[in-house]
């Protein structure tokens, strides 16, 4: 039960993910035709952030399922 619950928490997490940086790769792509270069900089700041973000609900997911 608990390898299942965990699988299915990793794999929804992991598609979230993979959601969020293909929003990412589209919008620099409308930002690059525009040539707002600015807003470039700001959005690859964003990403580390996002996946620090993404490691630590990843912790707290595992923490939640040992608890339970």
């Amino acid at each position: 039960m608990y390898v299942t619950e965990g699988m299915i928490v990793v794999v929804v997490l992991l598609m979230l993910t993979i959601l969020m940086a293909i929003i990412i790769m589209k919008t620099k792509m409308k930002e690059t035709n525009n040539g707002n270069n600015e807003m470039m900089m700001t959005k690859t700041t964003q990403i580390p952030m996002m996946t620090i973000n993404f490691i630590l609900r990843l912790s707290n997911v595992c923490d939640w399922l040992e608890i339970r």
